[in-house]
């Protein structure tokens, strides 16, 4: 008899491959580009780059064009080199690949990352799969609103067993599981594997990191996906930033719309503190501050280092002059 399988918490990701040198990749592709020397492989200049730090001199042939600065060890050269290349759109940035496994995933969550039609999506579907169980198996997502709420929590209960039970019955009447599936939910959770590459994973990273976007569905995937990516190596934290920066400063806001929409009430939903603090708005006087503050918690923390500090200071701000208001009253 086989063991029950494992109920899981929440989404899993998994790291199942990637390019072994990624930066060294990423320098090997640009070297070969800029100049007739000949060409360098990844494993090379990782060689060359664990050397200079020892204090080891490095091989002109490394250096991409005239040395400058005859003293600067290799190493510093080349962490100066890839942070600035990586930081700008460059096709070549396609070269390094990772692939992932996402497990316990809802279907609403995996129809939101196939919809951007940019990585290599292969999903395990619902006819692969026993349905029989997936709510005893805790195969399912419950969002955390309607979770909090104890009448719509026992509803939400209700219904998924009802599928459950029509499920089971129509597998009895023989029915084919891909006409008994009819009635599956969309907070349903299965597998499905991703491979992006880096490219395609900075730009979905952005799209994803923005405040505006769903956190409650990706801020824990994304959370796995960087904590693996920087296992790789620490320097491809630049993948990770929100639309609006890049090499840690605000440049503008792709969604200013939404922003402004939130502002003056046609959408049930705070603003962005970041946008709010760039613009110079008084986030005393902002609609539905606590919604915003409870989003942007779940989101800054995935920014990139220093983002978040002036917004933590200006929301921090806005609270004392609310307290002394009230105090004042």
């Amino acid at each position: 008899m086989n063991p029950p399988l494992p109920v899981l918490s929440g989404p899993q990701v998994d790291l199942i491959d990637h390019t072994p040198f990624p930066l060294e990749t990423l320098y090997a592709f640009w070297h070969a580009s800029r100049t007739d020397a000949p060409a360098l492989t990844a494993r090379e200049i990782q060689g060359a780059y664990r050397s200079s730090v020892m204090g080891y001199e490095t091989a002109d042939r490394f250096w991409v064009g005239k040395r400058v600065n005859a003293s600067e060890p290799f190493h510093v050269y080349f962490d100066r080199e890839v942070n600035q290349i990586a930081a700008l759109d460059f096709p070549l940035k396609e070269a390094i690949v990772f692939s992932f496994t996402f497990s316990n995933v809802s279907i609403t969550w995996r129809e939101q990352a196939v919809r951007q039609r940019r990585a290599t999506p292969w999903s395990q579907t619902s006819r692969t799969r026993d349905l029989a169980n997936f709510v005893d198996n805790g195969w399912y997502e419950e969002p955390a609103a309607v979770r909090a709420n104890k009448r719509t929590h026992q509803k939400f209960l209700d219904v998924i067993n009802d599928i459950q039970e029509f499920y089971r019955t129509c597998r009895e009447e023989g029915i084919h599981p891909e006409d008994a599936r009819c009635l599956q939910p969309t907070c349903q959770t299965h597998r499905i594997s991703f491979a992006y590459n880096a490219r395609v994973l900075e730009m979905t990273m952005e799209d994803r990191l923005c405040f505006i976007a769903q956190s409650e569905l990706w801020a824990p995937v994304i959370r796995q996906i960087r904590e693996h990516v920087l296992r790789i190596d620490h320097r491809l934290a630049v993948l990770f930033h929100p639309p609006c920066v890049k090499n840690g400063r605000y440049r503008y806001c792709p969604v200013e719309h939404e922003n402004q929409r939130r502002m003056d009430g046609r959408d049930p939903m705070g603003p962005c503190p970041l946008w709010a603090m760039n613009e110079g708005v008084d986030w005393v006087t902002v609609p539905l501050r606590a919604n915003a503050e409870q989003q942007y918690g779940n989101m800054h923390r995935l920014w990139p280092d220093g983002v978040s500090d002036p917004v933590n200071d200006y929301l921090m701000e806005a609270e004392e002059r609310i307290q002394e208001h009230t105090l004042g009253a």
